[in-house]
């Protein structure tokens, strides 16, 4: 939950599987300095595998924008094996990337069809894809230098076409990028 002093992450399981549905039991949590404002999760395994053969990623990843315009992403299943409350907010923890937002990250989308790829829109009407599949990810500008001129309220990127991603800003205006072009 969110409090003065941060915001939290919790992972429950909902027990579909054991005809449970509605006695959802928390499996862990991190509690976490900064507020979050977007959040995403993909199922992208990782590209490789851990030393015991099993995907590196097993539960995919969780993307989260903070308030304070820094995408952080985790390893639920890192999390979920410590089995804790309220842990240290490293664990589990990819990577992060600071933005120059000057504001809130509030809108996160991982591609369907890649599930690798990041999109992400900040405050400054600035969005940013990351490829989480190649060694040093880094957050690029779909077209450096052509911000919306509102902040970022939405991302999607196109079902049909992976290369495709959309964003709405609060003004009202949408732009459609073609990462290919």
């Amino acid at each position: 939950g969110f409090d003065e002093t941060g915001g939290g992450l919790e992972i429950y399981d909902f027990c579909f599987a054991k005809g449970n549905a509605g006695n959802a039991e928390l499996l862990a949590s991190i509690k976490t300095t900064e507020r979050f404002a977007s959040v995403a999760w993909t199922s992208y395994a990782g590209s490789g595998q851990d030393e015991r053969q099993q995907p590196k990623y097993p539960l995919g990843l969780i993307a989260a924008g903070t308030v304070e315009g820094v995408i952080h992403i985790w390893n639920p299943a890192v999390i979920v094996n410590e089995r804790g409350k309220d842990q240290d907010p490293n664990t589990g923890k990819v990577l992060s990337f600071p933005t120059t937002s000057g504001g809130p990250i509030k809108a996160l989308a991982f591609n369907p069809l890649e599930t690798f790829m990041l999109a992400a829109g900040g405050a400054n009407g600035v969005s940013w894809i990351v490829d989480l599949s190649v060694p040093n990810p880094q957050l690029k500008e779909p077209s450096p230098g052509h911000a919306q001129k509102a902040e970022i309220t939405s991302i999607a990127w196109n079902s049909q076409v992976g290369h495709i991603v959309a964003t709405a800003a609060g003004d009202g205006s949408v732009s459609v990028w073609d990462l290919k072009a």
